[in-house]
């Protein structure tokens, strides 16, 4: 269950022996505090739901620059992060370079309110939620919109350039991503984050070469994992590649198999070519 400020909560403890139960309010997160930077919390209505938003901006220097920061593909929050934390870390330096950084949260995550956990949330719509956060940044008055640079981090990498072929910003860093076709990413990874731990390359190509089949029902002829499951040699592959639970129907990254074949609708190649931009590749 997700909670927010003001909820009511109880909870069950053991003391003395005893059961007791205590009740009590949800006490939020603070908000980030800092003497270096200004930081704005806001937020944005998305279907009738709210999105927080955090803007960073330096305080002794005026701004070169404005960056979009997209996070990765779990569900997690952005704020407040702890000090030693590599994003804020990445984020602040980022501040202290001369440059706002502007960032949302996920639906569902940190202050944005959400009917559907973050969890169950396809690609598509996570994808039109930075859509909206992007055009939520071009309302900000006193932004310089001629100087905005996305940047994408893992899964963020891949959203950048399709919010950049729509909204053509001044430039997009991307770190740690992938360009690929997603399913042909998974099962390159499947190969080389096991043998990285000194399995034989050869036989892991063999056992991904046997998952070929479900990759196929999955990507090309876009079943459900559901229903794939209910094959044991289909289920096996699913737990396998995946990390699937038939009983959440979560899966890598603590997200939902159909969360991955919406990732795989997306021509990469295509977005970068119509991205119109200047690109940093690290």
């Amino acid at each position: 269950k997700h909670f927010k400020d003001g909820d009511s909560i109880s909870l069950i403890v053991i003391r003395n022996n005893s059961p007791l139960e205590l009740l009590g309010l949800v006490k939020g997160k603070p908000y980030e505090v800092s003497d270096k930077f200004k930081i704005t919390y806001s937020e944005f209505k998305y279907e009738g739901e709210f999105i927080r938003t955090i803007f960073k901006e330096p305080i002794s220097k005026k701004s070169i620059g404005t960056v979009y920061f997209v996070q990765g593909i779990p569900c997690y929050s952005l704020d407040n992060l702890q000090a030693n934390d590599p994003t804020k870390l990445a984020i602040d330096a980022m501040v202290e370079k001369g440059f706002n950084v502007y960032y949302i949260e996920k639906k569902g995550m940190g202050d944005s309110y959400s009917s559907v956990p973050c969890e169950e949330i396809g690609f598509n719509q996570e994808l039109d939620v930075f859509r909206e956060g992007y055009k939520n940044l071009l309302s900000f008055s006193s932004l310089d919109t001629s100087r905005i640079f996305i940047f994408g981090h893992s899964l963020g990498g891949v959203t950048a350039p399709l919010l950049a072929k729509q909204f053509h910003p001044k430039g997009v860093v991307v770190y740690g991503t992938v360009f690929k076709q997603w399913a042909e990413y998974l099962k390159d990874a499947l190969i080389d984050q096991a043998a990285y731990f000194g399995e034989n390359i050869d036989s892991l190509k063999k056992a991904v070469a046997v998952m070929e089949p479900t990759f196929n029902e999955l990507f090309v002829n876009g079943k459900t994992a559901k229903e794939l499951a209910c094959d044991t040699n289909h289920l096996k592959v699913l737990q396998k590649a995946f990390e699937y639970d038939v009983n959440t129907n979560l899966g890598l990254a603590g997200r939902t198999i159909e969360f991955h074949q919406e990732i795989n609708g997306h021509n990469m190649a295509e977005a970068w070519r119509n991205s119109n931009t200047n690109v940093l590749a690290l």
